[in-house]
């Protein structure tokens, strides 16, 4: 499962975004892995059951920086990779996020702390000339979940240390959300779910109406909804960004398919 999702993802493969399939895979039990820097290669890898992001997913990060990073691995230390590869600013601050300098002997906020503090340098030229010794960070507190899932996001557009839907734990026990996978429990009733958007697809009724297919999930399974044209009506325009959302329908199944 972890080589051929590996694939898939490299080969941009499939109709969902990354992050649908980065899900997926964790669902199926495979251990999500940062691009880390002295490991990870242009594209996705998987083996046996861990799948190892690839650099292609980083936002910011040139194609050029990335064949730099390749050429001179491993890295002995974080001044021997920014003395030696010259990232710009940005694409540091986006390996730092998604998690791919995690094993140089700094936490996140003191990666970032770092590179801030080198920001009178030209953002091409980051570091250059520092010696590695000379690079120190004062003693940070850790990122929490939140905070790490929210950087991951930003550079990445979805998130590796768990799924964005754990955050909200809290609301689903609160709202006894039935998870995806127990739905065929419940065929016939209404029942509330707290979900992630995956995909959407508009469409009009032969009477010329709105409604909506939305492709779903959460931390258990995906699922497939319908919006139709009366709650398209009241609720469509809240549907922005990926959510989370908090949802109410009827269980249905369709030649056995929930």
């Amino acid at each position: 499962p972890a080589e051929f999702m590996a694939a898939v993802l490299t080969n941009d493969g499939g109709f969902y975004r990354p992050g649908a399939y980065i899900q997926e895979a964790r669902r199926m039990g495979l251990k999500i892995l940062p691009p880390y820097i002295n490991y990870a290669r242009f594209g996705y890898q998987g083996a046996e059951r861990s799948l190892m992001v690839g650099f292609m997913a980083v936002k910011n990060l040139s194609r050029k920086t990335i064949e730099k990073i390749e050429q001179m691995q491993p890295f002995a230390d974080l001044g021997d990779f920014l003395a030696r590869v010259r990232p710009a600013k940005d694409e540091a601050e986006s390996l730092v996020g998604c998690g791919a300098l995690d094993r140089l002997g700094y936490n996140r906020p003191q990666l970032m702390w770092i590179i801030q503090k080198k920001e009178n340098l030209p953002s091409a030229d980051l570091l250059t000339g520092v010696q590695p010794e000379k690079i120190k960070a004062p003693p940070v507190q850790d990122l929490d979940l939140n905070e790490r899932l929210r950087m991951e996001m930003e550079s990445l557009d979805y998130t590796i240390s768990a799924h964005p839907l754990s955050l909200y734990e809290n609301v689903s026990r609160k709202e006894k959300a039935v998870h995806a996978s127990s739905f065929k429990k419940f065929r016939g009733k209404v029942i509330p779910s707290v979900a992630w958007l995956v995909t959407r697809k508009m469409t009009r009724t032969s009477r010329g109406d709105y409604m909506m297919f939305l492709s779903m999930e959460d931390t258990s399974s995906a699922f497939e909804a319908v919006m139709f044209p009366g709650v398209y009506e009241r609720f469509g325009g809240q549907l922005m960004g990926q959510g989370p959302y908090l949802m109410h329908g009827k269980v249905v199944s369709d030649s056995g398919v929930i």
